[in-house]
């Protein structure tokens, strides 16, 4: 990220949705030249520690405020085994910074041919972007 960015949007799945909201709450200092401007996360698991030995446990951390200003687009799949997790990343963002977008599906991406969806997504994208 470094090296080709800075980037103005930020795409993760999974594991690196966790990666991306590990590095906006531990500081980009080492991946990146600056915050992107918006965030696109589908299904992300909980940050990492910033030692990335372990996941930080959103449930002791003790204020539990709010760290991450980045605007964000979070898709969450209403069948996703994982929900639980997912649900718990959310209370790390500020509350203005986030919109989260359900889907029927669950834990993977939603299929190309889910066109409807993806326009809302791209609506709701360029909105976060902009800023409005």
């Amino acid at each position: 990220m470094k090296k080709d960015g800075p980037f103005d949007i930020l795409l993760g799945f999974s594991d690196g949705g966790a990666l991306l909201c590990s590095a906006v709450i531990h500081g980009l200092h080492n991946i990146a030249v600056r915050l992107p401007r918006a965030m696109l996360l589908f299904t992300p698991f909980p940050p990492f520690a910033e030692d990335c030995t372990h996941r930080l446990d959103i449930e002791l951390m003790p204020d539990r405020r709010p760290v991450i200003e980045v605007p964000t687009i979070l898709v969450q799949g209403d069948s996703d085994i994982w929900g639980g997790l997912v649900g718990l990343s959310t209370s790390l963002f500020v509350e203005q910074a986030l919109d989260i977008v359900k889907w029927h599906g669950g834990h993977q991406l939603p299929s190309p041919g889910e066109r409807e969806f993806w326009v809302t997504i791209v609506q709701r994208l360029l909105r976060a972007y902009s800023g409005k």
